[in-house]
């Protein structure tokens, strides 16, 4: 479950594997590019396999949200007429001050409307305290892969 994060970045969170039966649900998001028109980037994936996707907020600087590595849904436009994202939009975040690291997201934005909630801007991520000695960071993934059958 991917729900009510922000991404900002040069990719898009989506570079992923749907596989079947994965149950995915990546919802209530504010996903950002900072660099290309993607929104999601896939390698040989089914997103019929996904669960939920949709109430999200897409937007990059270039004015066009792309699908890439899903053929025929390469548009914003032909990916929500499939049925995926069908709610959600592709518009500015109206960031608080991204440029000092405010990702909230302003009143008036289109986001509140899909679901997203605000959350503070100090508690998430790699923090201070999570530091190692000479700058180092330590990463604790808790993945469960699906058992072979």
């Amino acid at each position: 479950m991917v729900e009510n994060n922000i991404f900002v970045g040069p990719f898009p969170p989506g570079l992923h594997a749907w596989y079947p039966q994965c149950g995915d649900v990546i919802a209530r998001n504010v996903i950002v590019a900072t660099r290309g028109t993607n929104i999601y980037e896939s390698s040989k994936a089914d997103p019929h396999f996904a669960k939920t996707l949709d109430d999200n907020l897409f937007f990059n600087f270039a004015g066009q949200a792309t699908v890439a590595g899903v053929k025929g849904l390469e548009s914003f436009e032909s990916w929500q007429k499939a049925g995926f994202d069908a709610h959600s939009l592709f518009a500015d975040p109206q960031f608080v001050d991204a440029a000092k690291g405010d990702y909230r997201v302003r009143p008036t934005s289109p986001a509140l409307g899909l679901g997203f909630k605000n959350f503070p801007m100090d508690s998430f991520g790699v923090l201070p305290k999570d530091a190692l000695e000479g700058g180092k960071i330590e990463i604790h993934w808790n993945i469960q892969l699906p058992r072979k059958i």
